[in-house]
């Protein structure tokens, strides 16, 4: 089965709302493009509204509930992407230490396996943002 290359990607805020739709989907599968598109996001924006909070002098308990509000899709989203190369989402559970989520990150960075696994067809048509149906 041959990887669709030829799809548009679409602009980043709108990966950044289909992964904050699909937060609580934690079946199926997501290409390596989908997920460090959102977690680059993720981080730039982490990085500018801590800046700001900093600059503004104002209280940063409310950017406490944005972030965890940012971080569920990421978790699941990063759940996605291990399936997406064949592992169980409990492998999230190497982040909770340092050498695990160095371990983490190479696998997030392994290909797709090409051919449907017991986590689903692949997401590559479409450029992964077809409708998705929960089971």
């Amino acid at each position: 089965m041959a990887i669709d290359r030829t799809s548009e990607r679409p602009p980043p805020l709108r990966i950044a709302l289909a992964v904050m739709n699909w937060s609580v989907d934690w079946q199926g599968r997501a290409p390596r493009w989908q997920f460090w598109t959102y977690a680059a996001s993720f981080w730039v924006f982490c990085a500018v509204m801590i800046e700001w909070t900093d600059r503004t002098d104002s209280d940063p308990a409310w950017f406490g509930w944005v972030f965890f509000a940012l971080c569920l899709p990421l978790i699941a989203l990063a759940v996605r992407r291990l399936h997406d190369s064949g592992r169980s989402g409990a492998w999230a559970l190497l982040a909770f230490s340092a050498i695990g989520m160095i371990a983490l990150i190479v696998l997030w960075c392994l290909p797709s396996q090409p051919d449907p696994n017991r986590y689903g067809a692949t997401s590559t048509s479409l450029g992964g943002w077809g409708l998705r149906r929960s089971r």
